[in-house]
């Protein structure tokens, strides 16, 4: 059947999810098989293409976890109830990538000063801290314990000393867990859900309104849909496991919004991880800012409504003043290399 499958691709293929190459298939040539290139990248590119491929990976990896819940992906963790975690998130719950407090407090010396350079020249600087899912779920995972002393919580402490405009959205997860109508994480993806980034954009909105004087347009739900069967990236971990069949997941809310306009809209540059991509996806920093951009990592520019854009990031200095806003968001585990050389380019010391 596979080498059927294989000449003739007579069945259809759901192919595989994640970040990987295929060895196509070589060229002979004399000296590539006296030297035994031509056989190796044969034997790879046979493996690779073997007929109904993905359906036996799909079934190996859906043997291996329903046995021994061990996910066949990279950085993946099963918890407590089943529930899917990076191993990046638990081990900054651990503290193993901790900086240590003196480099930390130079690093919020150094974005203190980078804040103070915008201001004097009319614009803001916002630290955003975004929700960890290992964090959230910490009473559940006694396997990993947190740690006397993480990045977030050093962070968290020094920051709320100093004068930055500096939003703690994992306090504030924490503080709705309890109350909250549906899950702020999926149980089976590794970022924030959904409903989760719009209750969190909407609370930064009123923060940015009270923080910096703005009259952002106010984000309205205008209805919320349930659903069981997840949507968008709340499965995004187990989507790259590659199973045979779903994983059961508590029903998940999709709210349906509009922005009621307000009185202005400032121009705005998101420097951040990929917690970014879900409320950027979804219109909603384009709803609080005119044309709002994002820098993934600051290494790949995005502008709303045109995607990729060419951007020189060593000429941070003159870029920096197109924009009214500037908003670092980072999730704690990403805290030990944000803001990702971005103080490096600027020649902050």
């Amino acid at each position: 059947m596979p080498l059927v499958q294989y000449l003739t691709h007579w069945l259809p293929d759901k192919g595989l999810n994640g970040s990987f190459s295929r060895i196509e298939k070589p060229s002979i040539s004399t000296n590539t098989w006296f030297n035994g290139e031509f056989q190796k990248r044969s034997r790879w590119h046979y493996r690779d293409h073997i007929g109904h491929r993905s359906l036996l990976v799909r079934t190996y990896n859906q043997w291996v976890y329903s046995l021994y819940k061990i996910p066949r992906a990279k950085h993946v963790i099963t918890g407590p109830e089943n529930i899917l975690y990076s191993d990046l998130y638990t081990k900054t719950l651990q503290g193993k990538d901790y900086l240590g407090k003196q480099i930390i407090k130079q690093r919020i010396d150094h974005l203190e000063k980078l804040g103070n350079l915008l201001e004097k020249k009319g614009s803001h600087l916002v630290l955003f801290q975004a929700p960890g899912k290992a964090w959230f779920y910490q009473d559940l995972l006694t396997e990993f314990p947190k740690a006397d002393s993480t990045n977030y919580e050093v962070f968290s402490e020094i920051l709320k000393t100093r004068d930055l405009n500096y939003f703690d959205c994992q306090e504030l997860f924490m503080n709705m867990k309890d109350t909250c109508s549906y899950p702020l994480f999926p149980k089976n993806g590794v970022h924030w859900s959904n409903y989760g980034f719009h209750l969190a954009l909407d609370s930064f909105g009123i923060f940015l309104n009270q923080a910096l004087g703005y009259n952002l347009p106010e984000l309205e739900i205008v209805e919320i849909e349930v659903s069981k069967h997840p949507k968008f990236t709340d499965q995004d971990i187990e989507d790259g496991m590659n199973l045979l069949f779903d994983l059961p997941e508590p029903s998940l809310a999709y709210p349906k919004i509009r922005f009621r306009e307000g009185g202005n809209k400032p121009k705005a540059l998101i420097i951040g991880d990929s917690f970014v991509w879900g409320p950027w996806n979804h219109g909603l920093f384009a709803g609080y800012f005119e044309q709002p951009e994002f820098w993934f990592y600051n290494r790949s520019a995005y502008l709303d409504g045109k995607g990729r854009v060419e951007r020189d990031f060593k000429n941070s200095a003159e870029i920096l003043k197109e924009f009214d806003l500037i908003i670092i968001l980072t999730t704690d585990a990403k805290l030990e290399s944000m803001p990702w050389g971005l103080l490096e380019n600027l020649s902050i010391k």
